[in-house]
């Protein structure tokens, strides 16, 4: 169980002209999963405008239009693992979380999220769970949770955010910081990553190009050019070598359908590559003839920490990572 905090401040909204009140944030539990879901909607997020209503209720603007929130939400649910990196960036522990397979939280940031109840799968949450633990705040993934956007809403006040880039990230991250109270902990996640990618770009020569890619029985992916890992590589000195656009057979994330044939056409000079497969690709014949096998730049990297996450701690590790790689420094 993690945070309790109470406290006051004034955030000002770029396009309202207005002050408003914000406070605290909280935490719990933990029980069993599963029930409905999809699709998607996209937008900016952004706060606020004071509630005339009440002195402390914040009007909070999302994707999914505007919510109003009474007080300080102390059982928030996390719908989407970059929504539990986000949380506990601020110090926050999510009272549910919905996980994919047996994966209910990161690796990387399991220690940080103490006691919490399993609403189910991230693509269907099981609703009845969620109405069970009485949340005062839902963190839902706007295009997997799109269908089921009316019933959330039944449960308890819902907001939906975007980690379609590692930028849209740390918006996000200031907008809880305003919900929860934890604006000067937003400023520092902010100020740290930043710091980090400028560091990062003196480390990475040349601007090779790159490409993130997930290797599986059924089929090879690569992540867009517009996507959370490309965003970061590309901040960090890497030039990321797919330009082509997402594919909406491939579900909610920001990737498209890869051969090796075109992977090798694509010829980047370094790859990361993560999935069940990856020995499959690595031992292609036509693959070992790429510049990434023959220069020995083909990264085995974890698929939660890199596909999955998409928050601002997993972005620190992913570039911490990714230098380490490139500058041999790391085991491959």
């Amino acid at each position: 169980m993690l945070v309790k905090s109470k406290g006051l401040s004034v955030f000002v909204s770029a396009s309202v002209m207005g002050a408003l009140l914000l406070t605290g944030c909280g935490s719990k539990s933990a029980t069993t999963p599963s029930a409905a879901t999809t699709s998607a909607a996209s937008t900016s997020t952004a706060v606020v405008s004071a509630s005339p209503a009440a002195a402390q209720a914040k009007a909070i603007k999302h994707i999914w239009g505007e919510t109003p929130i009474q007080g300080v939400p102390t059982k928030p649910i996390a719908l989407d693992f970059f929504i539990v990196d986000m949380l506990v960036s601020l110090g926050i522990s999510p009272t549910g979380i919905a996980g994919t397979g047996a994966t209910r939280v990161p690796a990387y940031i399991k220690d940080k999220v103490t006691s919490f109840t399993d609403v189910g799968e991230r693509k269907a949450p099981n609703l009845e769970v969620i109405s069970s633990v009485k949340p005062d705040l839902i963190i839902a993934n706007p295009e997997r949770a799109k269908m089921i956007k009316g019933d959330l809403e039944k449960i308890a006040p819902s907001i939906a955010l975007s980690d379609k880039t590692y930028q849209v990230i740390l918006d996000d991250v200031d907008l809880l910081g305003g919900i929860f109270n934890k604006q000067e902990q937003a400023k520092k996640v902010r100020a740290d990553l930043e710091k980090k990618i400028s560091d990062a770009k003196g480390k990475v020569k040349n601007q090779p190009t790159v490409l993130v890619v997930g290797a599986f029985d059924d089929e090879m992916t690569v992540w867009v050019k517009k996507s959370f890992p490309s965003s970061l590589l590309n901040d960090i000195g890497f030039n990321y070598a797919f330009a082509g656009e997402k594919e909406k057979s491939e579900g909610t994330a920001d990737i498209a359908t890869m051969t090796v044939e075109k992977l090798v056409e694509l010829n980047p000079d370094v790859v990361f590559i993560y999935g069940d497969s990856v020995d499959k690709v690595k031992t292609n014949p036509l693959f070992k003839n790429s510049k990434a096998s023959k220069e020995n730049h083909v990264f085995v990297v974890e698929q939660d920490l890199w596909a999955r996450a998409r928050g601002p701690i997993a972005a620190g590790l992913m570039i911490d990572q990714a230098v380490n790689f490139v500058n041999g420094e790391a085991k491959k």
